[in-house]
C-alpha cells in the first residue's frame, strides 16, 4: 500500500472541501446557486456512491466466502441504522430541517456527526487501496464529490446558527481534518487482510444507507412529481461519471500492470540470456570454454 497517496488524498479531501467553502464566502451568486439547487447537487452525489458501494462489494465477493461476505454487509447495515439513530438529525446535506432554526446546539451536533463520518472516511480510504488503486481512487472522488457540497452545506447552517465566517470556517476545516484520524486507526487495522475485507463489506452497506435514507430518500422524492424526473437525472448522471472514471482508473492500473509484466520479463530474459545460449548451442559453448583453457595454459 502507498501509504504517502493515502495521505495525499486525505489532504486533498480536507482542502478541496474548504475551498468549496471559500467560494460560497467570496461570492454570493455561488451560494445562492448552491443552495437553491443542494438536492440536486446530492442526487448526483447519490449515483457515485452507489457506484462506490458496488466496486466494494465486488471486491469483498472476491476476498471473502460468500456466507463471510454476508456478515460483513449485515455490519455494515448494522453500523449505519446505530449510527443514523444516534446522530439524528440527519447530518447530510439537503436533508436536515431541524438545522433552520439557527439552534448552536444543533450545529453542534452536526459537527460531531461530520467528524464521525469523516473519522469513518479515513477508515475506508486506507481499506480501499489496501485492495487497488482503482478501488482507492473511486472510493476517493466519490468521498471529495460527496463532501464537497456537503461541507458547503454545512458552513450555510453554521452561519444561520449564530456563528461568524470565521468561527464557521475553523470549525468546518477541524472536522475535516478528523480524516486523519480515521486513516490513523485504518493503518493500524490494516495489518490483518481479513478485518480490512470486513471493512470494505461494511462500507459497501454503509454507503447504501447513505444514499436511500439520505442522499436518495425513495419516499420524499417519488412525493415530489415536479421534480421527480430531474432527481432521477441527476442520479443517472452520477453513475454514468462515477463508471467512466471507474473505467478509466482500471484500464490506467490495468496497463501499468502489463508493463511490470512486461519489464519483470525483460530482465528476467536478460539475466539468463548466456544460459539460454549455452542451452541453444551446447557445441560452440563448449569450443570457446576449450580455447579458453588453452590460452590460460
Amino acid at each position: 500500500m502507498n501509504i504517502e497517496l493515502v495521505l495525499l488524498y486525505g489532504l486533498v479531501i480536507s482542502f478541496v472541501s474548504i475551498l468549496g467553502v471559500a467560494l460560497v464566502r467570496s461570492n454570493r451568486r455561488i451560494a445562492e446557486f448552491i443552495n437553491s439547487n443542494l438536492t440536486v447537487l446530492t442526487a448526483v452525489s447519490a449515483g457515485v456512491f452507489l457506484v462506490t458501494s458496488f466496486l466494494l462489494g465486488r471486491e469483498t465477493l472476491e476476498i471473502l466466502s460468500p456466507g463471510n461476505a454476508i456478515i460483513s454487509f449485515a455490519i455494515g447495515l448494522v453500523a449505519y441504522i446505530i449510527l443514523h439513530n444516534i446522530l439524528s438529525p440527519h447530518r447530510h446535506a439537503g436533508v436536515d430541517h431541524d438545522h433552520s432554526k439557527g439552534s448552536k446546539k444543533s450545529a453542534w451536533k452536526l459537527l460531531i456527526g461530520d467528524a464521525v463520518h469523516n473519522i469513518a472516511d479515513g477508515m475506508l480510504l486506507v481499506a480501499s487501496f489496501g485492495v487497488s488503486p482503482l478501488v482507492g481512487s473511486s472510493t476517493a472522488l466519490s468521498i471529495i464529490l460527496h463532501e464537497t457540497p456537503q461541507e458547503i452545506s454545512e458552513f450555510l447552517v453554521l452561519r444561520k446558527s449564530g456563528y461568524t465566517t470565521t468561527e464557521a470556517s475553523y470549525r468546518n476545516f477541524g472536522t475535516a481534518l478528523s480524516i486523519f484520524i480515521g486513516i490513523a486507526i485504518g493503518l493500524l487495522l490494516g495489518q490483518s487482510a481479513i478485518l480490512q475485507a470486513y471493512l470494505l463489506g461494511a462500507t459497501a452497506t454503509f454507503f447504501l444507507g447513505i444514499v436511500f435514507t439520505d442522499l436518495f430518500p425513495l419516499k420524499t422524492i417519488l412525493k415530489d412529481r415536479k421534480n421527480v424526473g430531474q432527481m432521477l437525472a441527476a442520479l443517472v448522471l452520477g453513475v454514468l461519471v462515477m463508471t467512466g472514471i471507474a473505467s478509466a482508473l482500471g484500464h490506467s492500473h490495468e496497463h501499468e500492470e502489463g508493463m511490470t509484466v512486461i519489464d519483470e520479463e525483460s530482465n528476467h530474459e536478460e539475466e539468463h540470456g548466456d544460459e539460454y545460449e549455452e542451452q541453444d548451442h551446447p557445441e560452440e559453448a563448449e569450443e570457446e570454454h576449450e580455447e579458453h583453457s588453452n590460452h590460460r595454459h
